[in-house]
Formats: structure tokens, C-alpha cells, sequence
């Protein structure tokens, strides 16, 4: 089980994770569910430099209000559920976000008020 929080506008689910970096040490960081996005996760470029993770490609996309973008992609691994799980991250340019993807086979609670709890568990 991975225990969040919304933030204090009720506006955002807030979730800790660990991301490992170049030397397989985790760093924590705080992401922020995204419904929208269908990857896995998205991470600033600068998170994505101070873990010394390598380029593995990029990815052509629409963004939301319509319009096609390119992103560049990365191979990293997280601490996901106690086990360490290798996913793909895209860089980003605003905040860590948590997408469709990782979130899929699990189910997440939210109580929708300002620093409400938001809970993340494995459907078995």
C-alpha cells in the first residue's frame, strides 16, 4: 500500500516514491497522480539529471489542448508497492507525474479535501 495526500487546495493527489539513480540509490520524490497522462511517470529534466539517468529515445504525442509535441524518454526503476519496478519516464517540464500506466492493476482511494488521504493498492 502507498500512502498520499491531497494537497492543501484538494486539488492534487500528491504520492511518494523512490526513484533509483545512475548508482542504485533512491531518491525520494514527490509526484502527483495524472489521470491524463497515459505513461508511466514524467520528471522534470533536472530530477532526471541529478539521477544520472540515460537517454533511451523520445516519443511523438498530442498534448491536451490538441496540439503534437516530442518528448524525450528514459529507462529508470522505482520502488513501486516494496519492489523495485523498471519503467519508462519521460522528461517533463513542470512537476513529477505518476500516469496511467504505473497505476494500472491497482486501485487508489482519495478523500477529496485539503491534505486528505490518498491510498494506492495492488488489486491481488
Amino acid at each position: 500500500m502507498i500512502r498520499g495526500r491531497m494537497a492543501e487546495d484538494g486539488e492534487a493527489a500528491i504520492v511518494p516514491i523512490a526513484i533509483m539513480d545512475s548508482d542504485n540509490r533512491l531518491w525520494p520524490v514527490e509526484a502527483v497522480i495524472d489521470t491524463g497522462f497515459i505513461g508511466d511517470l514524467a520528471l522534470p529534466s533536472s530530477i532526471i539529471r541529478r539521477l544520472g539517468l540515460t537517454r533511451s529515445g523520445s516519443i511523438n504525442f498530442i498534448l491536451a489542448n490538441g496540439e503534437p509535441a516530442r518528448m524525450n524518454i528514459y529507462r529508470g526503476n522505482i520502488l513501486w508497492h516494496e519492489q523495485i519496478r523498471n519503467v519508462v519516464i519521460a522528461q517533463a517540464d513542470d512537476i513529477p507525474l505518476i500516469g496511467i500506466k504505473l497505476l494500472s492493476g491497482n486501485r487508489i482511494t482519495m478523500d477529496i479535501s485539503p491534505n486528505g488521504e490518498v491510498i494506492i493498492e495492488e488489486n491481488n
